[in-house]
């Protein structure tokens, strides 16, 4: 796919300065650039398999064991 980037000069500038040091094409570092901040704001969900999961039929609520927990011997916030 093809993408035709309109920069100001100077984010042009500094991607010809980027390009010179690192001896990479200008498009190559924008592919990089474009690719990290994609991986960076990516939506970030759980997988359809665990979103899908309905649960075991005949397993017990975790909560209906909440009754057979003891109560702490301290306050650990305290």
């Amino acid at each position: 796919m093809d993408i035709l980037l309109h920069l100001d000069n100077e984010t042009a500038a500094q991607l010809d300065a980027l390009s010179r040091d690192r001896g990479r094409p200008r498009d190559a570092l924008a592919v990089e650039a474009l690719k990290n901040w994609l991986a960076a704001y990516r939506v970030r969900q759980w997988p359809r398999e665990v979103l899908a999961f309905q649960g075991v039929p005949d397993m017990p609520a975790f909560e209906s064991y909440r009754d057979e927990l003891r109560p702490p011997k301290d306050d650990p916030l305290a």
